[in-house]
C-alpha cells in the first residue's frame, strides 16, 4: 500500500483544487507516484 502523506499535505494539494476542475485528476494521479511534490509543483506553476 502506497503511503499518501499527513493530513496537511493533502489539505495543501485539495485547497487549490476548487480553483480548477481539472486539478483534481492531476492530485490523483501524482499522489499515487513515488515522489509528487515536483511534478505537482510544476503543474501548479503552468500557465492555465
Amino acid at each position: 500500500m502506497l503511503a499518501v502523506g499527513d493530513l496537511g499535505s493533502i489539505l495543501g494539494l485539495a485547497l487549490p483544487a476548487m480553483a480548477n476542475p481539472t486539478l483534481p485528476a492531476a492530485v490523483t494521479v501524482t499522489m499515487l507516484l513515488p515522489n509528487p511534490k515536483k511534478l505537482m509543483l510544476g503543474y501548479l506553476l503552468a500557465p492555465t
